[in-house]
């Protein structure tokens, strides 16, 4: 199959790996409070808004798809306080 110009289809010989999720098994990686408020504070700055019942409310969505995505334990979610 082709769109526009680029085939869609995979060079012969190309081994194609599904990787396959495991729920409740994932890779933990550390991130810090530290680290997680400068990264929020970068995007909240990009995103330009001023709302701080917005931003308050935001920092605990970013820090709860942290914790579903492996980045903090449940036990640092727990833990750690809104800063804002």
């Amino acid at each position: 199959m082709t769109v526009g110009k680029v085939s869609t289809i995979p060079p012969q010989g190309t081994k194609i790996v599904y990787i396959k999720r495991v729920k409740g098994i994932q890779p933990m990686r550390t991130t810090t409070k530290a680290q997680a408020l400068e990264q929020f504070r970068y995007n909240w700055n990009v995103s330009g808004s001023t709302d701080k019942v917005a931003k308050r409310e935001a920092w605990g969505i970013f820090t709860d798809e942290l914790c579903r995505e492996g980045y903090i334990t449940m036990k640092k979610y727990e833990s750690w306080s809104n800063p804002f």
